[in-house]
């Protein structure tokens, strides 16, 4: 009878624990020192999520490697991340869905760009061939390098690729004249052509980056209500950026770190989008052509509308 009567107010606790998850409005999210994050930062600093009723928490992060780290231990329930990231934790096992993206809906907007150092012999995109490229290996940046050389017919296998993960590094890197050449997002890729870098290929007349907010799968299923007013809340603050872009342009200076001197004009930022499918399944078999996803994902398993209002 003792046994019974433990066993009920053990499933009792777990309801509850249950609902009381479903009911919380708490959402801890991880950023990085990206333009793609500016919407989140205003959203939190103009008060929209409390005006939705939500309690977000905004944790930064100097690198990706940090931020990931912290997503797959929990310790965040979302994180700003990109369609190559997302997939390969996918891949990994993880349970993880694209519920909004965040930049990347317009060409010309979020630049990457392949440069050479000021000194460099190359003259052109050509050139590349043998020739040695820092970049962070296995992210979109790589991914966008790749897709930039096969439109000048060149395979990724004919340049020698440098691990550079650290964005400044590799600026000071092509600066100094120390590497052939680097893959740099703007406004980096723009601060280095003032440097004297030469632009060899870029990719404003493509989306081949798309930045988006990636989330447990489970926060999702067990937050629904929370994630639509958190989207809410973040549509309203891409509108107020839209429509005062001079307002925000130190906020956006500090959010990215610029070098002193730099400026970098707030772009135009989607409002209740999620990645499309043709923009996915180009990095699904990159990915695949690579050998580093080895799993099948769909893209309505990986990216849901079901939280746009």
């Amino acid at each position: 009878m003792k046994k019974i009567v433990t066993l009920l107010i053990s499933a009792l606790l777990c309801v509850a624990c249950s609902k009381e998850e479903q009911n919380s409005k708490e959402l801890k999210l991880a950023l990085l020192h990206t333009a793609d994050t500016l919407p989140v930062i205003v959203a939190k600093n103009n008060l929209f999520f409390e005006e939705e009723g939500i309690d977000v928490t905004l944790i930064k992060f100097v690198s990706a490697a940090e931020r990931d780290s912290a997503f797959q231990a929990g310790q965040v329930d979302a994180m700003s991340a990109d369609l190559v990231g997302t997939t390969l934790m996918r891949g990994a096992g993880m349970d993880v869905k694209i519920p909004i993206l965040t930049m990347g809906h317009k060409p010309g907007i979020g630049r990457v760009a392949i440069l050479k150092s000021p000194h460099s012999s190359i003259s052109q995109a050509k050139d590349l061939e043998g020739k040695e490229i820092g970049l962070s290996l296995n992210t979109v940046i790589e991914y966008i390098a790749d897709q930039l050389l096969a439109t000048e017919g060149i395979d990724y296998n004919e340049v020698k690729k440098t691990s550079v993960p650290s964005i400044p590094t590799r600026l000071n890197m092509l600066i100094e004249n120390q590497i052939d050449a680097v893959v740099l997002p703007d406004p980096l890729a723009a601060y280095a052509e003032e440097k004297g870098a030469q632009v060899l290929l870029d990719d404003k007349q493509d989306n081949l980056g798309q930045a988006v907010l990636t989330f447990h799968g489970k926060y999702l299923d067990s937050h629904e209500e929370t994630v639509k007013a958190f989207i809410r809340a973040y549509n309203k603050a891409v509108r107020e950026l839209l429509s005062h872009p001079e307002d925000y342009q130190e906020l956006l200076t500090e959010t990215i770190r610029l070098p002193k001197g730099m400026n970098y004009e707030v772009v135009e930022f989607p409002e209740n989008q999620v990645p499309l499918e043709k923009h996915y399944l180009r990095v699904k078999q990159w990915l695949e052509s690579k050998g580093t996803l080895k799993v099948d994902i769909p893209y309505d398993t990986l990216v849901s509308d079901a939280y746009l209002e």
